[in-house]
């Protein structure tokens, strides 16, 4: 049976009402007064669990309403991307104050997304159930009924003049939206929507006009580049609009990581100034007041200081911690993270790069790189590009005889591009491999790479990095081979790689890499490296092992950012996502970039090093499966049984 509406002017009353009152603006107070939300002690700092309460805002949600001000104050529109540690609160006061906007004001659009069909859906009740709480004298206005006594009828008109009426008529209450208005006359409400959709649904927000948006956990978003290059055409510049992309982190590379770090450095990925509107915000986990945890009886900070490991004792000298804090981190590390100071750092990050460095998906493990990039990684000794300087012209050749090529090294100030960076000149006596990942040379597409490491220890020795077209890739890996001591030479022969393989083939340059076919009925040998279903393993399990065992390999900055970024993705028909525990049961898997970042350096670096493995044996590596003792269980506190040294003292004053 259909719902019975307001009146008319009942809805007109409201409607005025919530748009026209002061006193109903100021946000904090209408959350505390009016709002109701299901609670969530550790974000509330209040009740039980379940229960439904009043929105008071905690110190983090009362920071983030703080900025948000700021900006409009200043005239500027709101533009957040908000990374944070897990139980904020920071959805709720999203939600709550894009609903607050347009309980308070007419004719405004709020629009939310989130990751899948069932996040969209609690978040969508949040926001229902805001509003099935506001004030409100029912249906009938709250006209006197018939009473038994005229006790009964006094008392009831007594809480009917002490009741608000603040419950604005709807036109559309269901799982995607609540329109705001009355069903028989737009301007006899609000006319203000509050909707909802999936990530998936890319295109969801073109053709109409949004006034505030809410993003919540947009870095495990499939596609966002498609989704907010849509949105953002619907959001005018004005102060009044808002903006909030907030997630926690899901490893280095992608929309999110990307834009965080443009508006927190003021600078793109080259380094170029860039002036936005954009804002990024971190909240560290030991912002929130509510993680901290009493110590337990009869345990002092110095008995609870002497069971820490030392990563925990670290974070407590660098973020100046608290016994009740050091705790609540220690408990949550051992009940809710497994044991793993990793995934602590993933879901409860001290600072932004904690947050991005660690990741489920990641292939290639953080304290495994950050070793090695602290070990390994030096600036070059040489910036520039190599070049044939032979003067040889074969008019019936579209390349030079690599018989005739005199490779040189031109600085980059002399050079027409600074690609090749070189660690270590060629050594005499000492054997090179040279291995290429070809592009098609498009201003948009991929790069070309090009690796060279030793087969004696595996190091990286030069590498270059550009966007070049089949023939040129051809003449620079042939010249980079030659200048190495007639290295050996591979090359990805997949797509682009056949125009590469006919103009080395056409240097005449010797020492090749030849691959095997073992799996043919008949054995065959031919020329370049095959990135197949059957190699690409090989080759990510060869590079996992060298990482794994932190051989200080790499020298290159930019190949150790492109390796932060390689991670697991779930494949789909359109695109892909970070993998996130559970998919990988029900989707393909693959292993690269995520969209809008590159691997070419790292996809060359593992051809070389699956190169080096085929033609040389992996005894020149670590063997990264060596046994090792099993970590101490610091969970269980035995005070019979510590045999670790007593911890530094070194960690603040309220310790003391």
């Amino acid at each position: 049976m259909p719902r019975k509406s307001m009146s008319l002017k009942r809805s007109r009353e409201i409607a005025d009402r919530l748009t026209t009152t002061e006193s109903l603006k100021d946000f904090p107070s209408f959350c505390e007064t009016y709002l109701r939300v299901l609670n969530r002690p550790e974000t509330s700092m209040q009740g039980k669990i379940g229960e439904t309460v009043p929105l008071r805002l905690n110190p983090i949600q009362l920071d983030f309403y703080r900025k948000i001000q700021e900006a409009k104050s200043a005239g500027r529109p709101g533009r957040f991307i908000v990374l944070k540690a897990r139980r904020m609160g920071l959805s709720t006061v999203t939600q709550a104050l894009a609903f607050h906007q347009c309980l308070t004001n007419r004719d405004r659009r709020a629009f939310v997304t989130a990751v899948d069909r069932i996040t969209t859906n609690n978040v969508f009740l949040m926001a229902k159930k805001m509003y099935d709480n506001l004030p409100s004298k029912g249906v009938d206005g709250g006209k006197p009924k018939k009473y038994e006594t005229p006790e009964e009828l006094l008392e009831a008109l007594d809480e009917g003049k002490k009741m608000e009426d603040l419950r604005p008529e709807l036109r559309r209450n269901n799982d995607n939206e609540l329109w705001m208005t009355h069903p028989l006359d737009e301007t006899a409400g609000l006319n203000s929507r509050f909707e909802v959709s999936v990530a998936d649904a890319v295109h969801s927000t073109r053709g109409f006009e949004i006034h505030y948006f809410h993003g919540s956990e947009i870095a495990f978003w499939s596609d966002p580049e498609t989704f907010m290059l849509g949105l953002m055409q619907t959001i005018s510049d004005d102060p009044e609009t808002l903006v909030v992309l907030e997630s926690t982190a899901n490893g280095s590379g992608g929309y999110f990581h990307r834009e965080f770090w443009k508006a927190w450095r003021g600078e793109d990925s080259k380094g170029n100034k860039v002036d936005s509107d954009w804002e990024s915000i971190f909240y560290p986990w030991h912002e929130m007041p509510n993680y901290a945890r009493p110590l337990p009886e009869g345990v002092s900070p110095k008995d609870i200081l002497a069971r820490f490991d030392e990563t925990l004792l670290e974070m407590t000298r660098e973020y100046g911690l608290s016994p009740e804090q050091a705790h609540w981190a220690h408990k949550t590390w051992m009940d809710k993270c497994q044991g793993d100071w990793d995934l602590f750092k993933q879901e409860y990050p001290g600072k932004p790069e904690e947050a991005f460095a660690f990741s489920a998906s990641r292939v290639f493990e953080e304290p495994s790189l950050a070793e090695i990039e602290k070990v390994g990684v030096r600036k070059p000794i040489f910036v520039g590009s190599i070049v044939d300087e032979s003067g040889q012209d074969f008019s019936d050749k579209r390349l030079n005889l690599a018989g005739y090529m005199e490779p040189t090294l031109k600085r980059k100030s002399l050079a027409e591009d600074d690609s090749l960076w070189v660690w270590e000149h060629p050594q005499e006596g000492v054997n090179y491999i040279v291995a290429v990942d070809p592009a098609s040379g498009r201003s948009s597409g991929d790069y070309t790479a090009i690796q060279v490491i030793r087969t004696d220890t595996r190091v990286q020795v030069a590498e270059l990095q550009s966007r070049m077209e089949a023939l040129p890739t051809s003449a620079r890996a042939v010249l980079l081979a030659l200048h190495y001591n007639d290295a050996l030479l591979s090359w990805e022969i997949n797509g682009v790689g056949h125009a590469v393989s006919l103009g080395i083939m056409q240097t005449e340059y010797w020492n090749l890499y030849q691959r095997e076919m073992i799996e043919s009925v008949n054995f065959d040998a031919r020329y370049g490296w095959s990135t197949t279903v059957a190699t690409k393993p090989v080759m990510v399990h060869v590079g996992i092992d060298i990482v794994g065992s932190r051989m200080p390999v790499v020298r290159s900055e930019r190949l150790v950012k492109e390796m932060r970024m390689f991670m697991e993705l779930t494949k789909k028909s359109t695109s892909s996502t970070a993998l996130v525990s559970g998919d990988e049961m029900h989707k393909r898997v693959k292993v690269g970039a995520p969209p809008g970042e590159h691997d070419d350096l790292v996809m060359c670096w593992l051809q070389a090093q699956a190169v080096c493995d085929i033609e040389h044996g992996a005894a020149n590596r670590n063997d990264p499966r060596r046994k090792e003792d099993p970590p101490p269980n610091y969970g269980v506190w035995d005070d019979d049984d510590d045999m670790r040294q007593p911890a530094e003292a070194d960690v603040g004053s309220r310790w003391l």
